[in-house]
């Protein structure tokens, strides 16, 4: 099986789990952006789950890039950060590591309200 594929069967699976998350959330009355924290967190605990696990047995690189490229890229990309992240303080890379989430937050807030006024 070709990587292109393991990664698009993991997105959408991963796409609909957020989906369906979201959804089980919202219909019992919890409303945005809590849904999306929720998956947020969510997705960075599950990286860094299967990371431990992945390190601990040896996966594969197919099967990496199905769980972390596919799956969590498809449910959360705040995982990524919060893997790259980690993988930054364990480095004792601290510096970097406050840079690179303030301005993920940051810079995500700004062209993200710019995209809205663009739109408009």
């Amino acid at each position: 099986m070709s990587s292109a594929l393991v990664v698009f069967i993991g997105g959408g699976l991963g796409a609909v789990c957020r989906w369906g998350l979201s959804l089980v959330m919202l219909r019992i009355g919890v409303r945005t952006p809590w849904p999306t924290l929720v998956v947020n967190v969510v997705g960075c605990f599950a990286a860094g789950l299967l990371f431990g696990l992945a390190q601990r047995h040896g996966w594969s690189e197919m099967w990496l890039r199905g769980v972390f490229i596919g799956f969590l890229g498809g449910f959360t990309t705040f995982s990524a950060l919060g893997l790259e992240s980690w993988a930054l303080f364990e480095r004792g890379e601290y510096v970097r590591l406050a840079v690179y989430v303030a301005s993920s937050v940051i810079l995500g807030l700004v062209v993200c309200f710019l995209g809205v006024r663009c739109s408009t």
